[in-house]
């Protein structure tokens, strides 16, 4: 009685509850440590990390710099160098690799360049607690770390910091943009514009996926209450940024390198990713249903009674149709999709009870982000955006959720999140099981 008496009173943190410190010190530290020792095991809880997944391909684009000079890497880019059989492997811009080839000390050698990078990576939980301290100044230090810690929880995180993968690169300019932005927002000098939109421009250049960061940055500038010259500043120089991914564009005819553009199948369109992008969000965003569930619940009533409800059933109804009847199933590969897919070919062999689950969750999903973001049109249209944007790339990955909504959830939602020390550990708990489910399907499949 006395525990639960004490449990009770977790969140009261005035009377500097010993509980609660203890398990929030004992929780970051098992994340912490959780961490290197991901790191010194070579842990894959991703399945794009080892030496032979596509670190292997990261390593082959370095070595194309080292090989090469610059002229002939671009060509190389677009393959359009038909004498060389080299080819550069990703989607990505090769910012990244350019930084590294020359800024890296540790560039020529496989190990000490990934150990660069999981220091590097390290940056990234630094500046997300930076943010949150800007974006809620009212929260205690200790809290702010626990959230903090969630991060490094995440597989896709520790899969990229561990094997120097492409995504936290665009992770760390995603948090300088929000970090400028508020010192634009405060201070309103062109120093701040400049660097606002020059790493908004630059997670561009590090994942085109991360395109939604300079859209929100652009749209909350023009929308804010600054003088017009300001406004035309920014449009300026985003526009000025953007010159170089335009070149780019003309070089590989192409929004992404031209190898990956052919093996990506670019410029088809994936109707199906719709469904799957939609159960993505919808496990991204249920632990903080559950935290705020009667929230969830009141604003689930309203949307019953609410005018365009049966709009909304026509419109999933209509998806759902194509996903069962048109969409073939049978064709996938097991690459990507994210977590229901996977559960759905584990519990089920059969193809129609496979997608009767997909589609029993696309369904829950789909009223659950209604829900969610009831009143909250901004919000909405950055989810509206992580819904659509899969239908333009092959294979949909979970790494292009995660941990990047979590992020966006605290600090470019124009809502903010309402949190105390339960609701954390209730995330906590939810992203740790997580990490334990992806590590073992990765480790035994």
């Amino acid at each position: 009685m006395i525990f639960i008496n004490k449990f009770k009173d977790l969140n009261n943190y005035k009377k500097n509850n010993s509980l609660t410190l203890f398990l929030i010190f004992f929780l970051v530290l098992t994340s912490v440590v959780s961490f290197f020792l991901g790191f010194y095991f070579n842990e894959n809880s991703a399945g794009a990390g080892g030496f032979k997944g596509d670190f292997s391909n990261v390593w082959n684009n370095i070595n194309l710099l080292k090989k090469y000079d610059l002229k002939t890497f671009f060509c190389i880019t677009a393959k359009s160098c038909h004498e060389i059989s080299d080819t550069y492997i990703s989607s990505r811009t090769p910012l990244l690799y350019l930084v590294n080839y020359f800024l890296n000390p540790f560039v020529s050698h496989e190990e000490l360049f990934r150990v660069s990078i999981f220091v590097f990576s390290l940056l990234i939980p630094i500046f997300f607690f930076y943010s949150l301290k800007k974006r809620y100044p009212s929260y205690q230090n200790i809290l702010l770390v626990f959230v903090t810690s969630i991060i490094l929880l995440s597989p896709y995180f520790r899969t990229s910091s561990y094997w120097g993968l492409e995504e936290n690169y665009a992770l760390l300019t995603t948090l300088l943009t929000y970090i400028f932005f508020i010192k634009f927002i405060k201070k309103k000098n062109n120093k701040n514009i400049f660097l606002l939109t020059f790493f908004a421009s630059l997670t561009v250049y590090f994942d085109i996926k991360f395109l939604i960061v300079p859209l929100i940055t652009f749209f909350k500038i023009i929308n804010s209450k600054i003088i017009l010259k300001k406004k035309i500043q920014t449009i300026i120089l985003f526009f000025l940024f953007s010159l170089p991914y335009v070149y780019l564009i003309f070089l590989w005819k192409n929004i992404i390198p031209t190898n990956d553009a052919i093996n990506r199948n670019a410029g088809l369109l994936f109707f199906q990713n719709i469904g799957y992008s939609i159960t993505l969000i919808f496990f991204y965003i249920f632990p903080f249903i559950i935290i705020n569930i009667r929230n969830f619940y009141n604003n689930f009533i309203k949307l019953l009674k609410n005018k365009f409800f049966f709009l909304f059933l026509i419109i999933i109804f209509t998806y759902l149709i194509f996903f069962i009847f048109y969409y073939n199933i049978s064709l996938e590969t097991k690459l990507g999709k994210g977590y229901a897919y996977k559960l759905a070919i584990l519990l089920f062999e059969n193809y129609i009870l496979q997608k009767i689950f997909l589609s029993l969750i696309i369904l829950i999903g789909y009223f659950s982000i209604i829900v969610f973001f009831n009143n909250k049109l901004g919000d909405f249209l950055i989810i509206i955006y992580f819904i659509f944007f899969p239908i333009f790339v092959y294979p949909l990955m979970q790494e292009y959720y995660d941990p990047v909504l979590f992020i966006m959830f605290f600090l470019f939602f124009f809502k903010k999140i309402e949190i105390n020390f339960s609701k954390v550990l209730i995330l906590y708990i939810y992203f740790f099981c997580f990490l334990i489910f992806a590590f073992n399907y990765y480790k035994y499949s």
